[in-house]
C-alpha cells in the first residue's frame, strides 16, 4: 500500500536536509568534481579515505568504514559532515 503523502514528507526532509548541510550548493549535482553539491575541499576530505565503502557483508547489507585515524586536523566539521552525506546517498543510492 503506497503513501503518497509519507513519500512527499520523506522527499521534503531529505532537500530539506540536504539544503542545510551543503547551503548554497544544495541544488547542485551530488558528485565529486568539487563543482557539484560538494565543494573542493569535500573532495579532498573523501580522498583521505576515511570512509571507505567495503563489499556487502554476508547478508547483501553495504559496510562503510570510518577510519578516524585519517581525519586530518585541517578537516572542517562541516566537510565532515557533507562528505557524511555523500556517502551515505552513494550506499543508499539516493
Amino acid at each position: 500500500d503506497y503513501n503518497v503523502w509519507a513519500a512527499a514528507r520523506r522527499l521534503v526532509m531529505y532537500w530539506e536536509g540536504r539544503r542545510e548541510i551543503f547551503e548554497e550548493r544544495a541544488f547542485l549535482p551530488l558528485n565529486i568534481s568539487g563543482n557539484g553539491a560538494l565543494a573542493p575541499e569535500d573532495v579532498t576530505v573523501l580522498r583521505s579515505g576515511y570512509q571507505t565503502i567495503l563489499p556487502p557483508d554476508g547478508h547483501g547489507r553495504p559496510v562503510v568504514l570510518f577510519d578516524g585515524s585519517k581525519i586530518e586536523k585541517d578537516f572542517s566539521e562541516k566537510s565532515l559532515v557533507r562528505t557524511f552525506f555523500f556517502v551515505r546517498c552513494v550506499v543508499a543510492q539516493c
